[in-house]
Formats: C-alpha cells, sequence, structure tokens
C-alpha cells in the first residue's frame, strides 16, 4: 500500500535526481559485483582443476612406489619427481602447497616424457 501513495506523490526535481544517482550507483556496484563473482568462479574451477590432477597424479604415484622396495633407487627417483609433478605453475600457489619439495641428492624431472 505504501508503494501506491509513494507514486501518488510528486518528486521534486532533487529527490528525483538523487534517486536516479543512487540507481545508477547501484547498477555499477551490481556489475562490479558480478565480475568479481565471475572470476572468483572462474578461480575456484581452476583450483578443482589443479586438485583433481594432484589427486590423480599422487594415486598413480603411489601405486608406483607400492611396486618398488622402499629403499630402491627408482622408488626414491619416483618420490622426487612425484613431488615435481603436483607443483602448481603459478609462483604464489606453491606456497600455500603441503607438498614437501624433493630431497637434494634426488633431482626431480621436469618433463613427464622422462617418467
Amino acid at each position: 500500500m505504501g508503494q501506491i501513495r509513494d507514486l501518488e506523490h510528486e518528486w521534486s526535481r532533487e529527490t528525483a535526481q538523487r534517486i536516479a544517482t543512487e540507481n545508477t550507483t547501484l547498477k555499477q556496484r551490481v556489475r562490479q559485483l558480478a565480475t568479481e563473482n565471475r572470476t572468483l568462479a572462474e578461480r575456484l574451477e581452476a583450483a578443482r582443476s589443479n586438485n583433481r590432477f594432484a589427486d590423480r597424479r599422487i594415486a598413480q604415484l603411489e601405486a608406483r612406489l607400492l611396486e618398488h622396495p622402499a629403499g630402491s633407487h627408482r622408488a626414491r627417483n619416483a618420490l622426487g619427481r612425484a613431488a615435481a609433478s603436483v607443483r602448481p605453475r603459478r609462483g604464489d600457489a606453491w606456497q600455500a602447497c603441503a607438498i614437501m619439495p624433493p630431497p637434494a641428492d634426488v633431482m626431480p624431472v621436469a618433463s613427464p616424457a622422462a617418467w
């Protein structure tokens, strides 16, 4: 009922201008929030994809480790490559990762072709 009463009132020029300005500001804020939401959704999807890849790779490497005795040279090399292969590509993400770097005596292989 209040909305009908508000529509029946005549608005002053200043009030109409203030409302139009507020409306424009709110529309800009909605656009900004929509863009931020889209960016965050894309980042979340990329993080989930990276996580799925890392999970699959870790599972593969764990299976390979079970095939070899723990003290063997091949097992130590597989561990080194495991740590190198699941590192995220972006610099900042590596610091947040819980994976330890390979031991100093194991040289990680950079390319998957060498596996």
